[in-house]
Protein backbone atom coordinates (compact mmCIF):
# COMPACT_ATOMS: atom_id res chain seq x y z
CA UNK A 1 0.00 0.00 0.00
CA UNK A 2 1.48 3.30 -0.82
CA UNK A 3 1.99 5.63 1.91
CA UNK A 4 0.22 9.05 1.48
CA UNK A 5 2.60 12.08 2.03
CA UNK A 6 1.26 12.71 5.53
CA UNK A 7 1.77 9.24 6.30
CA UNK A 8 5.33 9.39 5.68
CA UNK A 9 6.75 7.88 9.12
CA UNK A 10 10.03 9.74 8.68
CA UNK A 11 8.87 12.79 7.82
CA UNK A 12 6.45 12.27 10.98
CA UNK A 13 9.63 11.41 12.93
CA UNK A 14 11.77 14.33 11.81
CA UNK A 15 9.07 16.93 12.53
CA UNK A 16 8.29 14.99 16.11
CA UNK A 17 12.37 15.21 16.89
CA UNK A 18 12.04 19.23 16.20
CA UNK A 19 9.01 19.91 18.01
CA UNK A 20 10.48 18.21 20.91
CA UNK A 21 14.24 19.88 20.72
CA UNK A 22 12.95 23.27 20.40
CA UNK A 23 10.74 22.62 23.37
CA UNK A 24 11.38 25.32 26.23
CA UNK A 25 11.03 22.52 29.00
CA UNK A 26 13.59 20.42 26.47
CA UNK A 27 15.69 23.75 26.40
CA UNK A 28 15.65 24.31 29.97
CA UNK A 29 16.97 20.65 30.72
CA UNK A 30 20.01 21.18 28.28
CA UNK A 31 20.82 24.96 29.77
CA UNK A 32 20.53 23.18 33.54
CA UNK A 33 22.70 20.09 33.00
CA UNK A 34 25.28 22.26 30.89
CA UNK A 35 25.83 24.68 33.95
CA UNK A 36 29.00 23.54 35.93
CA UNK A 37 28.36 22.43 39.30
CA UNK A 38 31.61 20.81 41.87
CA UNK A 39 29.87 17.94 42.70
CA UNK A 40 28.63 16.74 39.08
CA UNK A 41 32.35 17.83 38.09
CA UNK A 42 33.88 15.54 40.62
CA UNK A 43 31.60 12.59 40.10
CA UNK A 44 30.11 13.52 43.64
CA UNK A 45 26.49 13.36 42.33
CA UNK A 46 25.44 10.07 43.63
CA UNK A 47 28.19 9.46 46.85
CA UNK A 48 25.84 9.41 49.95
CA UNK A 49 29.22 9.47 51.85
CA UNK A 50 29.66 13.24 49.93
CA UNK A 51 26.36 14.62 51.45
CA UNK A 52 26.90 13.59 54.81
CA UNK A 53 30.51 15.13 54.65
CA UNK A 54 28.58 18.27 53.31
CA UNK A 55 26.06 18.52 56.14
CA UNK A 56 28.98 18.15 58.39
CA UNK A 57 30.87 21.09 57.32
CA UNK A 58 27.74 22.90 57.58
CA UNK A 59 27.15 22.00 60.82
CA UNK A 60 30.66 22.84 62.24
CA UNK A 61 31.33 26.08 63.01
CA UNK A 62 35.20 26.04 63.14
CA UNK A 63 34.99 25.31 59.06
CA UNK A 64 35.90 27.03 55.78
CA UNK A 65 32.57 28.55 55.60
CA UNK A 66 33.57 31.02 58.41
CA UNK A 67 29.63 31.57 59.12
CA UNK A 68 30.20 30.04 62.38
CA UNK A 69 26.98 28.93 63.99
CA UNK A 70 25.17 30.62 61.71
CA UNK A 71 23.89 27.01 59.36
CA UNK A 72 24.22 25.28 62.91
CA UNK A 73 21.74 27.01 65.05
CA UNK A 74 18.99 27.12 62.31
CA UNK A 75 19.75 23.17 60.85
CA UNK A 76 19.76 21.36 64.58
CA UNK A 77 16.59 22.62 65.46
CA UNK A 78 15.03 21.30 62.70
CA UNK A 79 16.49 17.92 62.47
CA UNK A 80 16.40 17.78 66.84
CA UNK A 81 13.46 19.95 68.05
CA UNK A 82 14.25 18.90 71.34
CA UNK A 83 18.19 20.35 71.41
CA UNK A 84 18.17 23.30 73.54
CA UNK A 85 20.69 25.72 73.13
CA UNK A 86 20.07 26.84 69.25
CA UNK A 87 23.38 29.10 69.46
CA UNK A 88 25.84 26.39 70.70
CA UNK A 89 29.01 25.41 68.65
CA UNK A 90 28.79 21.25 68.23
CA UNK A 91 32.02 19.16 67.77
CA UNK A 92 30.61 17.79 65.07
CA UNK A 93 32.14 14.20 63.47
CA UNK A 94 31.96 11.42 60.54
CA UNK A 95 31.36 7.76 60.79
CA UNK A 96 31.76 8.00 64.78
CA UNK A 97 30.14 5.41 66.99
CA UNK A 98 28.87 4.11 63.76
CA UNK A 99 26.65 6.65 62.77
CA UNK A 100 26.95 9.25 59.96
CA UNK A 101 27.05 11.95 62.09
CA UNK A 102 27.49 12.60 65.89
CA UNK A 103 26.80 16.25 67.33
CA UNK A 104 28.25 16.73 70.80
CA UNK A 105 28.23 19.76 72.73
CA UNK A 106 27.95 19.72 76.51
CA UNK A 107 25.17 17.47 77.74
CA UNK A 108 23.20 17.16 74.63
CA UNK A 109 24.14 15.03 71.62
CA UNK A 110 22.42 14.40 68.16
CA UNK A 111 23.06 11.32 66.04
CA UNK A 112 22.19 11.44 62.45
CA UNK A 113 21.83 8.42 59.92
CA UNK A 114 21.84 9.29 56.73
CA UNK A 115 20.17 7.06 54.08
CA UNK A 116 19.77 8.51 50.55
CA UNK A 117 20.74 5.29 48.20
CA UNK A 118 20.33 2.44 50.62
CA UNK A 119 17.93 1.59 53.73
CA UNK A 120 18.35 0.39 57.10
CA UNK A 121 19.38 -3.31 57.88
CA UNK A 122 17.90 -5.52 60.51
CA UNK A 123 19.24 -4.45 63.98
CA UNK A 124 21.41 -1.50 62.71
CA UNK A 125 19.34 1.33 63.84
CA UNK A 126 19.00 -0.40 67.30
CA UNK A 127 23.21 -1.46 67.72
CA UNK A 128 23.72 2.39 66.26
CA UNK A 129 21.23 3.95 68.95
CA UNK A 130 22.60 1.51 72.36
CA UNK A 131 26.25 2.99 71.15
CA UNK A 132 25.54 6.37 71.24
CA UNK A 133 23.46 5.69 74.69
CA UNK A 134 26.15 3.65 76.36
CA UNK A 135 28.83 6.02 75.59
CA UNK A 136 26.70 9.34 77.07
CA UNK A 137 24.29 7.78 79.29
CA UNK A 138 24.19 11.56 80.62
CA UNK A 139 23.54 13.56 77.89
CA UNK A 140 20.66 14.54 76.28
CA UNK A 141 20.39 12.22 73.01
CA UNK A 142 18.36 12.95 69.85
CA UNK A 143 18.34 10.08 67.09
CA UNK A 144 17.53 11.67 63.26
CA UNK A 145 16.99 9.29 60.13
CA UNK A 146 17.83 11.32 57.25
CA UNK A 147 16.69 10.72 54.01
CA UNK A 148 15.58 11.65 50.53
CA UNK A 149 11.65 12.10 51.61
CA UNK A 150 11.13 11.36 55.01
CA UNK A 151 11.10 7.61 54.79
CA UNK A 152 10.48 5.27 58.01
CA UNK A 153 12.72 3.16 58.69
CA UNK A 154 12.85 0.00 57.81
CA UNK A 155 12.93 -1.79 60.69
CA UNK A 156 9.81 -0.49 62.80
CA UNK A 157 10.72 -1.12 65.62
CA UNK A 158 13.28 1.39 66.12
CA UNK A 159 11.33 4.00 64.25
CA UNK A 160 9.61 5.60 67.25
CA UNK A 161 13.26 6.06 68.74
CA UNK A 162 14.33 8.22 65.29
CA UNK A 163 12.78 11.79 63.90
CA UNK A 164 12.02 11.77 60.56
CA UNK A 165 13.92 14.38 58.29
CA UNK A 166 14.07 14.87 54.89
CA UNK A 167 16.11 16.53 52.31
CA UNK A 168 13.67 18.59 50.90
CA UNK A 169 13.32 19.97 54.52
CA UNK A 170 17.15 20.80 55.09
CA UNK A 171 17.14 22.87 52.18
CA UNK A 172 14.40 24.42 52.43
CA UNK A 173 16.15 25.82 55.63
CA UNK A 174 19.40 26.54 53.76
CA UNK A 175 17.55 28.45 51.00
CA UNK A 176 16.10 30.62 53.77
CA UNK A 177 19.26 31.17 55.25
CA UNK A 178 20.99 32.05 51.71
CA UNK A 179 18.01 34.50 51.55
CA UNK A 180 18.24 36.58 54.63
CA UNK A 181 21.89 36.28 55.47
CA UNK A 182 23.43 36.57 51.78
CA UNK A 183 26.35 39.17 53.66
CA UNK A 184 27.47 36.36 56.24
CA UNK A 185 28.37 33.94 53.70
CA UNK A 186 31.16 34.07 51.51
CA UNK A 187 30.63 33.97 47.66
CA UNK A 188 32.45 30.70 47.47
CA UNK A 189 30.52 29.33 50.43
CA UNK A 190 27.22 30.54 48.69
CA UNK A 191 28.34 28.67 45.38
CA UNK A 192 29.13 25.25 47.02
CA UNK A 193 26.18 25.40 48.90
CA UNK A 194 23.89 26.16 45.92
CA UNK A 195 25.77 23.15 43.75
CA UNK A 196 24.94 21.22 46.73
CA UNK A 197 21.64 22.06 46.47
CA UNK A 198 20.73 21.49 43.00
CA UNK A 199 23.25 18.43 42.73
CA UNK A 200 20.79 16.81 45.47
CA UNK A 201 17.30 17.83 43.98
CA UNK A 202 18.49 16.72 40.03
CA UNK A 203 19.95 13.61 40.94
CA UNK A 204 18.97 12.27 44.56
CA UNK A 205 15.37 13.59 45.32
CA UNK A 206 14.05 14.81 41.89
CA UNK A 207 12.42 17.67 43.05
CA UNK A 208 14.49 19.93 40.88
CA UNK A 209 12.19 22.05 38.16
CA UNK A 210 13.93 20.07 35.71
CA UNK A 211 12.69 16.78 36.57
CA UNK A 212 9.14 18.20 36.82
CA UNK A 213 10.23 19.46 33.10
CA UNK A 214 11.24 16.21 32.04
CA UNK A 215 8.18 13.96 33.13
CA UNK A 216 6.39 16.49 31.87
CA UNK A 217 7.63 15.50 28.16
CA UNK A 218 7.33 11.82 28.97
CA UNK A 219 3.45 11.89 29.81
CA UNK A 220 2.77 14.12 26.27
CA UNK A 221 5.10 11.94 24.03
CA UNK A 222 5.31 8.79 25.57
CA UNK A 223 4.83 7.34 22.07
CA UNK A 224 6.74 9.68 20.04
CA UNK A 225 9.79 8.90 22.50
CA UNK A 226 9.50 5.34 22.66
CA UNK A 227 10.59 5.83 18.92
CA UNK A 228 13.34 7.89 19.18
CA UNK A 229 14.97 6.07 22.09
CA UNK A 230 14.37 2.66 20.15
CA UNK A 231 16.93 4.42 17.50
CA UNK A 232 18.59 6.87 19.06
CA UNK A 233 21.96 5.79 18.10
CA UNK A 234 21.16 6.23 14.44
CA UNK A 235 19.87 9.39 14.85
CA UNK A 236 21.99 12.13 13.31
CA UNK A 237 22.25 15.94 13.91
CA UNK A 238 21.86 15.41 17.77
CA UNK A 239 23.96 16.84 19.69
CA UNK A 240 25.73 15.50 22.84
CA UNK A 241 24.33 18.66 24.87
CA UNK A 242 20.58 17.04 23.11
CA UNK A 243 21.77 13.56 23.79
CA UNK A 244 22.20 14.13 27.64
CA UNK A 245 19.17 15.73 27.85
CA UNK A 246 17.18 12.98 26.31
CA UNK A 247 19.18 10.82 28.39
CA UNK A 248 17.79 12.76 31.04
CA UNK A 249 14.14 13.07 30.11
CA UNK A 250 14.60 8.86 30.07
CA UNK A 251 16.13 8.46 33.24
CA UNK A 252 13.09 10.58 34.61
CA UNK A 253 10.49 8.64 32.99
CA UNK A 254 8.18 6.36 34.89
CA UNK A 255 8.40 4.09 31.50
CA UNK A 256 12.17 3.35 32.52
CA UNK A 257 11.56 0.22 34.53
CA UNK A 258 9.63 -2.62 35.37
CA UNK A 259 7.24 -2.83 31.99
CA UNK A 260 8.02 0.56 31.00
CA UNK A 261 8.21 1.15 27.13
CA UNK A 262 11.39 2.27 27.69
CA UNK A 263 13.02 -1.00 28.63
CA UNK A 264 15.37 -2.94 26.57
CA UNK A 265 12.59 -6.31 25.80
CA UNK A 266 10.01 -4.29 25.33
CA UNK A 267 7.72 -6.29 22.46
CA UNK A 268 8.02 -3.67 20.62
CA UNK A 269 11.79 -3.18 20.89
CA UNK A 270 12.90 -5.21 17.43
CA UNK A 271 10.41 -4.49 15.50
CA UNK A 272 11.04 -1.06 15.70
CA UNK A 273 14.10 -1.04 15.23
CA UNK A 274 14.17 -3.03 11.98
CA UNK A 275 11.19 -0.18 10.55
CA UNK A 276 13.68 2.60 11.36
CA UNK A 277 17.26 0.53 10.63
CA UNK A 278 17.55 2.67 7.40
CA UNK A 279 15.83 5.95 8.80
CA UNK A 280 18.79 7.75 9.93
CA UNK A 281 18.57 11.56 9.98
Amino acid sequence: MKIRPDEDPLKNLVESIHELLSDERFLRIQHALKESNIFKILANARYEIRYSNFIAWLLDADQTHNAGTLFSSRITPLIAPAAENRAQRWSVFRVKDHMDLLLVSGDETIAVENKIFSQDFPGQLARYRKAVTDKYPNSKNSFVYLTLHGERPVDLDEAEYWRLCSYPDVFKELKSILSLHPDLISEKAKLYINDYISSVEIYATKTHQINSDAKEIVAERKYKLMKFFSNLDGLKNIDSAQRAALAFVKDNSLFTRGNGFFRQKHFFTKPLKRHWKNMSL
